[in-house]
């Protein structure tokens, strides 16, 4: 009788100890897990606050780049004096002129007027150029895309290499030599030059040798302030631009 109570309470001290033992690590275990979870929570947390500040960036930079300041000539409206006088009309339009015996102007957007006043001209270059057809003003409508600028440009020593530019409104530009076109009756545009992008403005100004003489050439400025120097690319003397003198 003594013996099997001493089993009995063997069994439920060792009953005892084990559920101990078992709470214990069940305890452990669940604390271990809870402080696995909450590293998990926290590397969670600070993936999602890189790749917030990585969207961030992100889109700053679209922005930047959305934001960035691009110079575009606007079409001007003649409707819209912003100090109107009354009962007055005005004409406004990109045009130049040259030397009394040429102008030039936008008319709409995509056609150019030429005027020449030919007995000018004639006295200008020293040879006499004449109009098969008498025109005084002659529509150029040739351009794949609107013309925002018109300008004439002047190379080398003297007068005769002179080049009406086009600037159009994706920034390429267009030309015409002026003496060649008069003389030859086809005043149009010569269609593109090669290779030039993003230009803004002209700017006809001089360029020389370190060492050496100077001469006239015109520039097309880009709208990041480098630019082409119009001369090397038009080659006038190689394309038999220049006057012809009888």
């Amino acid at each position: 009788m003594d013996r099997k109570r001493i089993y009995i309470i063997v069994f439920i001290v060792t009953t005892i100890i084990a559920s101990c033992f078992a709470i214990y690590f069940k305890i452990d275990s669940n604390k271990k897990i809870n402080d696995l979870e909450n590293k998990l929570q926290d590397a969670k947390n600070q993936i999602e606050q890189i790749q917030a500040k990585q969207n961030e960036e992100e889109t700053n930079n679209n922005t930047s780049d959305t934001n960035e300041v691009v110079y575009v000539r606007p079409k001007i409206d003649e409707n819209k004096c912003i100090n109107k006088a009354e009962n007055t009309v005005y004409t406004v339009r990109r045009n130049v002129n040259f030397n009394d015996a040429i102008r030039c102007y936008i008319e709409d957007d995509n056609t150019v007027k030429f005027e020449v006043n030919y007995e000018s001209i004639s006295k200008m270059y020293g040879v006499n150029i004449t109009n098969s057809k008498n025109q005084r003003t002659v529509k150029i409508d040739n351009f794949d895309k609107n013309v925002v600028d018109v300008y004439i440009g002047s190379f080398g020593h003297a007068l005769g290499d002179d080049v009406l530019f086009f600037l159009l409104e994706d920034g390429t530009v267009e030309y015409m030599p002026i003496a060649h076109a008069l003389q030859n009756d086809t005043i149009k545009s010569y269609g593109k030059l090669n290779g030039v992008s993003d230009v803004v403005e002209f700017v006809t100004d001089g360029a020389r040798l370190k060492e050496g003489s100077g001469w006239m050439t015109t520039y097309a400025i880009r709208k990041d302030g480098s630019f082409y120097d119009l001369n090397a690319i038009l080659d006038l003397e190689e394309n038999n631009y220049d006057i012809k003198y009888e």
